[in-house]
């Protein structure tokens, strides 16, 4: 399940992964995704960019990234991740193994 949520929004709306769309030029940051939700509000509309939030998948450790977040070298994949310590931000590179796709839906 995904939560959408635009910047006039106070809290996410959620939605339903419906398909991933291919897109035009693979040289913009992040993924076009269809979702559907029940009842939008008349501030979303169709094609709208939004902020989606994906909540875990239901397997313990398991979360959806879009492709353009990984890093990969050689033969090895990571993500920059980042984490608040002491009231500072930190980045650091984790490397991650990639579990098969599957998306929810239908």
């Amino acid at each position: 399940m995904a939560s959408v949520l635009d910047p006039s929004m106070s809290t996410p709306l959620q939605a339903r992964y419906v398909a991933i769309l291919p897109a035009i030029k693979n040289s913009s940051a992040g993924q076009v995704l269809r979702l559907s939700l029940k009842n939008p509000p008349k501030i979303i509309q169709p094609g709208q960019v939004v902020t989606v939030l994906l909540n875990e998948t239901g397997q313990k450790g398991l979360v959806a990234l879009p492709g353009a977040a990984l890093i990969r070298r050689g033969q090895l994949t990571g993500v920059l991740v980042v984490e608040q310590k002491q009231n500072k931000d930190f980045v650091s590179l984790r490397w991650i193994r990639l579990a098969p796709q599957k998306f929810g839906g239908n």
